[in-house]
């Protein structure tokens, strides 16, 4: 494996897998995605050749790619939230590689969409929607149901439905990570995609710190800087440690959840703005340790925490996830 940023790169002999539109920011559940996504490849598809190319460098090598990329080599784009009009830099990147790369298959990781009903997100749609139909070797996967329908409502590919590709972490993640604080951390949005508004948000923290006080911990799955391929998976690592040590993570992030799933975190779940959360609970609802909210006030809270804090043993979510869901992914890939 290795990454590709110059156009005039020896390309390494036999089958390649091109891993396009890897981020470099420090959004801790995109790089989960990156690394659940190498450990998939890596797992299934032995005899490829791995080629990372950054989202940043996607222009300036596309004409590299249309040139070396043949019928016998694979094209994998990141799963996430990021199909629609909430994230324009990805979408846009994702236009690009769809457009011009028509010789092999291309697989889109376990998505969620969300393109606005505005005038410009039904604009925008319209645009993504002639570029996708252009491609007749596009596979998209889906993470929850509402996204699996809008695509094979307005996209002219073949689309299935999986889980988000982080879950995996939990086959190789789950064991050794122990329990150690008694802090309550709370991981909240402060962006375009919460649910609570900025003012909601403040009330939740301030009602929150009244009742847990010094043992309240605030918490991000973003950190301001990039991540290196090297250091990623000592990141993620790290990352799970932190949230395995809460005795309850509260979040309205997705990652948030499935890290709280995978390292058998109690965990008290609010919607975000889209219908992710809700979508991709759907897959670990049988846990009896993470619990989601129907509304966000701090009554709704305390009731799902005295809630958890009854349980007297966790379910096992190496036993309770059913990680043969991705054999649909590799199934799809060698029809």
């Amino acid at each position: 494996m290795y990454s590709l940023k110059k156009n005039d790169f020896p390309l390494k002999r036999g089958k390649n897998i091109f891993y396009l539109n890897i981020p470099e920011y420090g959004n801790m559940g995109d790089q989960a995605i990156v690394l659940s996504t190498l450990y998939y490849i890596k797992e299934n598809f032995p005899q490829y050749n791995i080629v990372n190319i950054h989202l940043n460098d996607i222009y300036r090598m596309i004409d590299f790619l249309k040139k070396n990329c043949t019928e016998k080599d694979l094209i994998f784009l990141p799963g996430g939230g990021n199909v629609g009009s909430l994230y324009w830099k990805e979408e846009k990147a994702r236009r690009i590689v769809i457009k011009n790369l028509k010789k092999c298959r291309i697989i889109s990781m376990p998505q969620s969409v969300f393109f606005s009903t505005d005038k410009k997100g039904l604009k925008e749609l319209k645009k993504s929607k002639k570029i996708y139909n252009s491609n007749k070797k596009l596979v998209f996967f889906a993470r929850e149901k509402y996204s699996y329908e809008f695509i094979k409502k307005n996209f002219n590919c073949k689309v299935v439905l999986v889980p988000d590709i982080v879950f995996l972490l939990g086959k190789y993640f789950n064991s050794g990570i122990s329990k150690g604080d008694e802090k309550i951390t709370v991981c909240l949005r402060a962006d375009r995609e919460t649910d609570l508004g900025i003012s909601g948000r403040a009330i939740l923290l301030h009602d929150l710190e009244k009742v847990f006080k010094e043992k309240l911990f605030l918490f991000d799955t973003t950190v301001n800087r990039e991540i290196p391929d090297l250091t990623r998976e000592l990141e993620i690592r790290s990352f799970l440690r932190e949230v395995s040590r809460a005795r309850l993570f509260i979040t309205d992030r997705l990652h948030g959840m499935i890290f709280a799933a995978i390292t058998q975190t109690p965990c008290i779940v609010m919607k975000s703005l889209d219908t992710k959360i809700i979508g991709s609970y759907e897959w670990i609802k049988s846990l009896n340790y993470i619990k989601l909210l129907k509304d966000d006030d701090i009554n709704s809270v305390l009731s799902a925490y005295r809630e958890l804090s009854n349980i007297e043993q966790l379910d096992n979510f190496r036993e309770s996830f059913n990680f043969d869901e991705y054999e649909k992914i590799k199934d799809e890939i060698n029809k």
